[in-house]
């Protein structure tokens, strides 16, 4: 695959992952580099949103995890 080619898989690979940052290749090499290139102007042309998203998402997934938690735990103690 040529730096011309794995840079618009990066690019692609933006959207697909949802703004979830996945590089296939080895951090510093060619590939690698070229890959992040593409993310990173597909992250600059859509503002950062899709980056954003994730983020809350996650986050809700934390706090969510985190009650189950909690409403688990507090079972436990009361029997």
């Amino acid at each position: 695959m040529s730096l011309s080619e794995i840079n618009k898989l990066g690019a692609r690979k933006y959207f697909e992952d949802r703004g979830v940052y996945r590089n296939p290749y080895a951090a510093g090499s060619p590939e690698g580099n070229e890959f992040e290139r593409g993310w990173m102007q597909s992250l600059k042309k859509n503002g950062g949103r899709l980056v954003k998203e994730s983020e809350l998402q996650a986050e809700k997934l934390v706090k969510q995890a985190t009650s189950d938690d909690m409403i688990k735990r507090y079972r436990e103690i009361k029997g």
